[in-house]
């Protein structure tokens, strides 16, 4: 038995204006055959998980190739083009092929396409026959469109929001693609496709509704029913004609398989209005944060500007605020992604004191330039490690600085990525704990890095591409009934459930 591996990812926010290209994916290293196996090897994430439950299962397979870029705007249709013929050429080279175990992150939206991901597997189908076992890991805010289902065998999500399993995912899909390639199993899989979206700031998988949700679906494997579940949040600002939020059940039992997902499904409707976050005003939070002699920092969650979720990162509501407040005096930490403000920076030179403008140069939409006098303090290439679920791995922000208005310290960065890791401050001379405020551009992926070392966790929204308010935003490709937009209680989710 042999499979081809391969992965591509990208979390598309339609609402940005910047696209991503081929060369956002070069920045973090396109990998090919043998060096893709090495590039994971040892590193949490969904590649090696496929890799490794092959291994011990004994199933040969030929790495093909790994591209991967930041959250961002719509991609450019030569992305999925660079994959799909390299791709094509591995898959030319090993003839009689048995499947394909495959990584998304599968809210991937391009110039040209809605659903780039269900193209790819519609093609690799094609290419490889019906004969073939195709699996597939994909982020917790995927669209698991019914493209994608049809020509999947397996389809398994991250199970964890913050997201901390994305070795788990892989590792699922290409466990139960072995099972079945060896025979073991006879495998059932359900879908369930409900036409809503609620804004990622509002659940996760620790506590609240959605928690509960997931506690009923991993009971159900606990007690047998099932093999495997994966529920779909789908990305919140991914304006596309087909999408919804997604329930996927795995069983050796149609019955079992229908019964859970009709069951989750009903649950996940039922709780959609529950799922969102309490918010504070820019002003309310840095007015605690003067107050704060906690000893551990509040953290602002501008997750509206979250690079994460595919915004510019260029607001710079919160620095403003503070001027205005005259709160220069906090010790307050913050990150801004401003090409011309770090090309500044390294012309000013290390400790010397120059004008500024920061914010405003991506998403001028969302946010305006605010204009400091800032000594800067120090200067880098813009590499550094994570140290979350991710731990090793390399972010590549391009040359960045760190510049001081009063005990105001700014990282300006030509790109954004990680921002809920701790690293992305550490790594540069800036320790949260020495700070009363910490603003961090991030969802609910912060959690893992911050929540044992900050006094208060405080949500704000300052309108940009990734905000909660998602009728604010100017959707035209969703369906006419889909939630929060319309009312969905009519709709009937045994009507909508598809099983293989």
């Amino acid at each position: 038995m042999k499979v081809v591996v391969a992965e591509i990812s990208q979390e598309t926010n339609s609402f940005c204006p910047v696209h991503t290209t081929l060369s956002d994916y070069r920045r973090y290293g396109i990998c090919f055959g043998q060096d893709y196996r090495e590039s994971v090897r040892k590193i949490e994430i969904e590649s090696e998980g496929i890799f490794t439950a092959l291994e011990q299962e004994g199933i040969d397979y030929v790495p093909a190739i790994r591209m991967r870029a930041q959250a961002s705007g719509k991609i450019l249709p030569e992305v999925s083009q660079y994959f799909i013929e390299n791709l094509d050429k591995v898959i030319d080279e090993n003839p009689g092929l048995d499947g394909a175990v495959l990584s998304f992150h599968g809210a991937t939206q391009s110039t040209e396409s809605d659903d780039v991901c269900g193209d790819i597997v519609k093609h690799i189908r094609e290419k490889l026959g019906r004969h073939a076992v195709i699996a597939s890991s994909y982020d917790l805010h995927a669209n698991i469109t019914e493209r994608i289902y049809d020509n999947t065998d397996i389809i398994c999500g991250y199970l964890t929001y913050p997201h901390v399993d994305f070795y788990g995912a892989g590792y699922r899909a290409a466990k139960l693609c072995a099972r079945i390639l060896t025979g073991k199993e006879h495998m059932h899989i359900a879908w369930c496709s409900i036409p809503m979206i609620v804004p990622a700031s509002g659940y996760n998988t620790s506590n609240g509704v959605f928690s509960e949700l997931v506690k009923k679906a991993k009971k159900m494997v606990q007690d047998g029913l099932l093999f495997d579940y994966s529920i779909f949040q789908m990305q919140p600002w991914l304006d596309v004609s087909s999408g919804g939020s997604a329930i996927i059940t795995i069983s050796d039992s149609a019955k079992h398989a229908i019964t859970c997902v009709q069951e989750l499904s009903d649950e996940f409707k039922a709780i959609r209005h529950a799922m969102v976050p309490q918010l504070y005003s820019v002003e309310e939070i840095i007015k605690a944060g003067m107050k704060n002699d906690s000893g551990k920092p509040i953290i602002l969650v501008d997750f509206s500007d979250s690079a994460n979720a595919g915004a510019a990162g260029d607001n710079s509501d919160v620095l403003a605020k503070i001027l205005e407040l005259g709160a220069e005096h906090v010790d307050t930490a913050l990150a801004v992604t401003d090409e011309p403000a770090v090309e500044r920076a390294f012309h000013v030179g290390i400790g010397n004191t120059g004008d500024f403008e920061i914010g405003g140069t991506k998403d001028k939409n969302c946010s305006k330039p605010v204009k400091v006098r800032a000594r800067v303090r120090s200067l880098h290439d813009g590499d550094f490690k994570l140290d979350g679920p991710s731990r090793g791995i390399v972010r590549h922000l391009g040359t960045c600085a760190v510049i001081s208005v009063g005990k105001i310290d700014i990282l300006v960065t030509r790109t954004m990525a990680s921002t809920g890791d701790t690293q992305l401050y550490r790594h540069f001379g800036i320790e949260p704990m020495f700070y009363k405020l910490v603003a961090v551009k991030a969802n609910i992926s912060f959690y893992a890095s911050y929540s044992n070392i900050s006094s208060k966790i405080m949500f704000t929204d300052t309108g940009c591409a990734a905000t909660a308010d998602l009728k604010k935003l100017s959707f035209t490709r969703l369906p006419k009934s889909f939630h929060p937009f319309s009312d969905i209680d009519d709709f009937n989710v045994a009507a909508h459930i598809k099983v293989k």
